[in-house]
């Protein structure tokens, strides 16, 4: 699982086949064992702020 924290994305490809027009993400990203994501993060950040992507693994 994979979510931004307070930054704005966009899926720009899906297993390596662009996507007709980049589509928001405003959820958490599951990914299959495999399967492949292009994502377009905002990353910038003001002084003292910090800018990141949260990677939950899974617990087994």
């Amino acid at each position: 699982m994979l979510q931004m924290a307070d930054r704005k994305g966009w899926i720009g490809a899906l297993d390596g086949m662009p996507l007709p027009a980049p589509e928001p993400v405003d959820f958490e990203l599951i990914l299959a064992p495999a399967q492949r994501i292009d994502l377009i993060v905002d990353v910038t950040a003001d002084d003292g702020e910090t800018a990141a992507l949260l990677r939950f693994d899974d617990e087994r």
